[in-house]
C-alpha cells in the first residue's frame, strides 16, 4: 500500500545563511539549515584534490548548500521534503545556476539510474522515524547511507562524500561496507559537538565491471 503525504509548505525565508560577503542562502521554514555538518563535508570535497566529474547528485539536499558550494558540473538535487525542493530552486535561481541543475522530489535516489558521478549525502541523523517535515529532514539515521550505497552497486565508478553523526550509529560499520566493495577512503574526517561527533568520509569506486553487475 502507497502512503500518501499531504505537506502545507510556507514558501518564506525564514533566515540567510551568508557564506561569502554578498552572497548567502536562503532557508525555507521547515528545511534543515546549513550548519557544522555542512561546512565540514566541504572540506573534505576540497581535499579530494583529484575531483573533476561533469556530474554532482546531491542527496538530501535541504538548502541546497553543498551542491551549490560543493560541485562545478551538473547538479542533481534530490530530497523528499517538497518544501526542500523549492528552498533549492529558489537558491540555484539566486546564483544563477538553474541552467546547470535539477532538482527531484525523491525518497534517497530511488528514482535515479546508476550514474557516474559525485554523490553527496548529508544523511538524516537519528536511527527513528519520524512523521512531518521537520522529521523527514533528521530521521532515518545511518541506514540511509547503507540505502544508497544498495543502490550503487551496479555503478562502476562514482565517488561518495557520506556525512553521518555518531548517534545514527557506528561509523565502523560504514568503514567496513566500504572497504568490502572495494571504494577507496580518500578522506575521514570528525568534529565533536556536544553529545556527537560529526563524521564525514570522502571516497571512490573504479572498477571495470562491478561484481553484482550483469553481464
Amino acid at each position: 500500500m502507497i502512503q500518501k503525504l499531504s505537506y502545507d509548505c510556507n514558501w518564506v525565508t525564514i533566515r540567510r545563511v551568508y557564506v561569502e560577503t554578498n552572497r548567502y542562502l536562503e532557508v525555507f521554514d521547515t528545511v534543515y539549515e546549513p550548519s557544522d555538518d555542512s561546512w565540514l563535508a566541504l572540506h573534505c570535497i576540497n581535499k579530494m584534490k583529484e575531483l573533476n566529474v561533469p556530474l554532482c547528485i546531491d542527496i538530501g539536499a535541504g538548502t541546497g548548500v553543498l551542491g551549490i558550494l560543493g560541485c562545478k558540473g551538473y547538479r542533481i538535487f534530490v530530497d523528499i521534503n517538497p518544501c526542500s525542493t523549492y528552498n533549492v530552486l529558489h537558491n540555484i535561481r539566486n546564483w544563477h545556476l538553474d541552467h546547470l541543475a535539477d532538482v527531484v522530489q525523491c525518497d534517497n535516489i530511488s528514482c535515479l539510474r546508476c550514474l557516474s558521478a559525485l554523490y553527496i549525502y548529508n544523511t538524516p541523523y537519528l536511527p527513528v522515524n519520524d512523521d512531518g517535515l521537520e522529521g523527514l529532514a533528521w530521521s532515518g539515521g545511518l541506514r540511509e547511507a547503507l540505502r544508497l550505497l544498495e543502490f550503487l552497486t551496479e555503478c562502476r565508478q562514482h565517488y561518495l562524500v557520506i556525512v553521518f553523526s555518531s548517534l545514527s550509529g557506528d561509523s565502523r560499520k560504514l568503514v567496513t561496507y566500504l572497504r568490502e566493495r572495494e571504494y577507496n577512503i580518500k578522506c575521514t574526517m570528525k568534529e565533536h559537538l556536544f553529545f556527537e561527533d560529526i563524521i564525514v568520509i570522502g571516497a571512490h569506486k573504479n572498477e571495470g565491471c562491478s561484481k553484482n553487475s550483469k553481464s
